[in-house]
């Protein structure tokens, strides 16, 4: 047996299968849910999307690696309760370095009883025309949670995201079963007495859970975060 062209070949067809996408359900007599799932409880729903959003500086990107390990290793040291899956960082922003030393001070800071680890990619395509690519990598490591980081340049620009948010959630709904976070700026305008995700309205509309960031404090060595619920579809 050639596993190699084995295992080609079954990426390709579960790839074909996310292109073809789902085939219907029959609804109406299944079981009701009895509770909301969580991939990381009041922060990530399971299978779905969730936005946290601030200002630059707030600390978005460090609370995102930090619920990325807490899932990637079934690891409640945050407070919360993780459904254990692995984790893909698509990142716009950073290098897998500064990722790389930002996951090596959670570990020292919060004397983790493990070695962590995460795979991170690096981004520089819009999501919209990478998503073949993110495709096979969420197949090939059996991922269960994304972090996109941040929304605007995985949209492409800061016009995209101001004009049409949807490509990016399409591609982000092309990962079935996936749940995602996404990172986003806050809006700049001082008429707007609400902050809100920069770009256009369907950042909230088309995102199942928002969350706003806030920085509380910040000394050396220690910052102190506050977390709001801008918005949720969950019961």
């Amino acid at each position: 047996v050639e596993w190699s062209t084995l295992i080609e070949q079954v990426a390709q067809s579960t790839i074909r299968q996310f292109r073809t996408g789902s085939p219907p359900v029959a609804i109406g007599q299944l079981p009701m849910r009895k509770e909301t799932r969580w991939r990381l409880e009041r922060i990530v729903p399971e299978g779905d999307i969730a936005v946290l959003f601030g200002p630059g500086g707030a600390g978005k990107s460090l609370f995102a690696l930090a619920c990325a390990l807490a899932i990637q290793h079934a690891w409640d040291g945050l407070g919360l309760a993780p459904t254990q899956g692995n984790g893909l960082y698509l990142d716009w922003e950073w290098s897998y370095q500064e990722h790389n030393d930002r996951l090596l001070s959670i570990e020292a800071g919060m004397q983790l009883p493990f070695r962590p680890h995460l795979l991170y990619r690096y981004c520089y395509r819009k999501l919209e025309d990478d998503i073949e690519e993110v495709q096979r990598l969420v197949v090939d490591n059996n991922i269960r949670f994304v972090v996109v980081d941040s929304a605007v340049p995985a949209l492409g620009g800061a016009r995209e995201a101001k004009e049409n948010a949807e490509p990016l959630f399409s591609a982000l709904r092309s990962l079935e079963g996936v749940s995602a976070l996404v990172i986003s700026h806050t809006t700049k305008d001082p008429k707007e007495k609400t902050k809100t995700p920069y770009g256009d309205v369907f950042f909230v509309n088309r995102a199942r859970h928002v969350l706003e960031m806030r920085t509380v404090s910040e000394t050396e060595g220690e910052l102190q975060l506050a977390l709001y619920k801008f918005k949720s579809n969950l019961p």
